[in-house]
């Protein structure tokens, strides 16, 4: 009834919601009351089983009065790929709206144009998005953005292709944010062009995974942000550690805890004597 994808998430398929749509009451009926475990017992139980997306399968066939807490844990991460987003689209459902408000990561691929959808309504609790591969950025901040705006706080962009401006824009748009992961992503344009952000990017910065000719645009972009983030991550692909990390530890010395580096940076305490690091990994 459920599908895990190859790399553990939850991913849903169009033969998912067209089961959950023909078969309303394929569940048992309540137990009797006398047995019946009570539900904040059943909670309890459920909330250990968070990451065994198969058990709470099986939980949800139990009975009814398991079925809404099971979905919470089964619906919290969601895999929307085109083929997914063409059954939202053609096969409206309530039932698939009332699921969806489970969702609190939401996880886009390859989704080149995105229009309005009646299930979109049900992500106003997402707190966690990444987009990935060839994705319409200025159609999901159209359509998707404005019902999680103030509920949204870790952004993944990976092997996305995005203008600075848009960028900018994108950041600044969720005033929650507080975690930002950048990875094999291109970011063209002219950044001194680009629009400053209204407040400054706090939290987690992660940078993973660029080529060496990227790199140096990434951290002089970001470098010129307003950033205050206390937790600062990058890794791989840095031939020439010192020269490229510097400006955007720099930005962050005044609110840094925490810094992690690729392994064959060697010389840390050349960033240690700029900043108030307390701990280097």
């Amino acid at each position: 009834m459920y599908c895990l994808t190859n790399n553990g998430t939850f991913g849903l398929s169009p033969t998912v919601w067209g089961f959950m749509d023909r078969n309303p009451n394929h569940l048992p009926e309540r137990p009797n009351p006398s047995t019946a475990l009570p539900p904040e017992l059943v909670g309890e139980i459920l909330n250990h089983l968070h990451h065994d997306k198969k058990a709470l399968q099986n939980c949800s066939l139990v009975a009814k009065s398991w079925t809404y807490l099971s979905q919470e844990g089964l619906f919290t991460s969601v895999d929307l790929t085109p083929e997914v987003y063409q059954a939202w689209r053609e096969n409206p459902s309530p039932k698939r709206v009332e699921l969806l408000q489970h969702v609190r990561a939401l996880a886009c691929y390859d989704l080149h144009s995105v229009r309005a959808c009646d299930c979109f309504a049900s992500l106003h609790r997402l707190q966690h998005l990444a987009l990935n591969g060839s994705v319409g950025i200025h159609t999901i901040i159209r359509y998707l953005a404005p019902i999680f705006r103030n509920t949204l706080s870790s952004l993944s962009l990976r092997c996305v292709w995005i203008t600075w401006g848009t960028f900018v824009m994108l950041v600044d748009y969720f005033p929650s944010l507080r975690h930002l992961h950048l990875s094999k992503s291109i970011l063209v344009g002219d950044n001194q062009d680009s629009p400053p952000l209204s407040r400054p990017l706090r939290g987690k910065l992660e940078i993973t995974s660029f080529p060496p000719t990227s790199m140096d645009s990434i951290v002089r972009g970001l470098s010129k942000l307003k950033l205050e983030c206390s937790v600062l991550k990058i890794t791989r692909n840095l031939d020439r550690p010192p020269s490229r990390v510097q400006p955007i530890v720099s930005a962050c010395r005044k609110t840094l805890t925490c810094l992690t580096l690729t392994a064959d940076v060697c010389k840390l305490q050349s960033y240690l004597h700029r900043t108030d690091v307390t701990r280097v990994d």
